[in-house]
């Protein structure tokens, strides 16, 4: 009889510590700062913006829709990490467009649109003048022109070469001519405009002195170098110095960010662009950024 009680007492024992035990409440643990990884793919639609405007940006226009699968099939294998964007940007800077529409951007900016077959009319007008025999003291300037013009109708060779500097020599070639001497008249002016058009500020009263004297023909210093012709204070000004690499810089920033690179973003890709020469990388390094793709 007492050993039945004892299991009976046993059982209900087990029962309650078992009931206990499943009604057992759980809570959950708060850990601070514990946030789940961000998620690494990347939509479509970011990818198909990125490509349409990369496109518009480097060429000027909308890729046609083979020019867009192709893009996409490769930005989407590579879920439009950096090395896929650097090689989709690569083939667009491939594109027979590519360096015409750098200098149709120059032609708009520096020389209001200037259309070639204006070129060509005062190119031929001036070659006209130098034959006629009242002219004959003025042949030497008239020739000068005719130079200055000839550059300016290479510029599209000159481009395709792609050297180092390419777009450099462009500016300066856009700036060393008839034309842009007509729209900024007077040495002044023209030193000015060279400023704000490539530097985005004014020159300092020494440095308009001095520029002004060197385009005069008259012995001057600028960033430290010592020039005394208009081919001098050119040359300076687009090769010497960090100053057009800077200005070079910020252009690009403002043109695909819309904002001003930090004082860190300029001095690095001025830089690169002064050591190698290379527009099309100093491109690269801002249309492949998070911010540009639209990741920031």
């Amino acid at each position: 009889m007492f050993l039945k009680t004892r299991i009976v007492l046993l059982f209900w024992v087990s029962i309650l510590f078992l009931g206990l035990h499943s009604c057992k409440k759980y809570e959950e643990e708060l850990i601070p700062n514990n946030v789940p990884p961000p998620d690494s793919t990347i939509s479509e639609v970011l990818m198909q913006t990125y490509i349409n405007k990369a496109y518009i940006s480097i060429l000027g226009r909308k890729p046609t829709e083979s020019e867009f699968s192709e893009g996409f099939a490769l930005v989407k294998q590579g879920n439009l990490n950096e090395a896929s964007r650097l090689v989709f940007l690569d083939i667009v800077m491939a594109k027979p467009e590519y360096y015409p529409h750098v200098y149709d951007l120059a032609r708009q900016e520096l020389l209001n649109d200037l259309d070639t077959a204006e070129v060509t009319f005062n190119k031929t007008l001036f070659e006209y003048l130098m034959t006629l025999p009242e002219n004959a003291a003025y042949v030497g300037q008239l020739q000068a022109e005719v130079n200055r013009l000839d550059s300016v109708q290479r510029i599209p060779s000159l481009l395709a070469t792609n050297q180092p500097f390419v777009v450099a020599k462009m500016h300066k070639y856009c700036v060393d001519n008839y034309f842009y001497d007509q729209l900024n008249m007077g040495t002044f002016n023209f030193v000015t405009s060279c400023f704000e058009h490539f530097l985005f500020r004014a020159p300092s009263d020494i440095e308009l002195y001095n520029g002004s004297r060197m385009v005069d023909g008259f012995s001057g210093t600028l960033f430290f170098e010592e020039g005394g012709t208009k081919n001098d204070f050119l040359t300076i000004f687009f090769r010497t110095g960090d100053n057009y690499f800077h200005g070079q810089v910020r252009e690009l920033y403002q043109r695909y960010l819309f904002r001003e690179p930090s004082s860190e973003e300029t001095v690095e890709l001025a830089l690169q662009y002064r050591n190698t020469g290379d527009y099309k990388a100093l491109q690269k390094k801002i249309l492949s950024m998070d911010e540009y793709v639209g990741l920031n």
